[in-house]
């Protein structure tokens, strides 16, 4: 239940934290792909306003600006 939840929770952490050290020492390249920019920006921003209202708030995003399509690892951004 909820102990294997969290023990999921930060393994996951743990090994996000790795993956930046390694990328920030460049012994690991992440995997770039050319992809819709706004879609996944979009999509973020529906899930940021969403645990904004479960926590009593609100979030605005004006997406306007954001590129159309740009080289990203959306797995590793989520």
């Amino acid at each position: 239940g909820d102990l294997l939840e969290e023990i999921d929770r930060v393994h996951a952490l743990i090994e996000s934290l790795l993956f930046i050290a390694r990328a920030e020492s460049g012994a690991v390249r992440p995997d770039l792909t050319l992809q819709d920019a706004q879609a996944f920006l979009r999509a973020v921003a529906e899930d940021a306003a969403a645990l904004a209202e479960d926590a009593g708030r609100s979030l605005r995003s004006d997406l306007a600006q954001a590129p159309e399509r740009a080289s990203f690892n959306a797995a590793l951004l989520r």
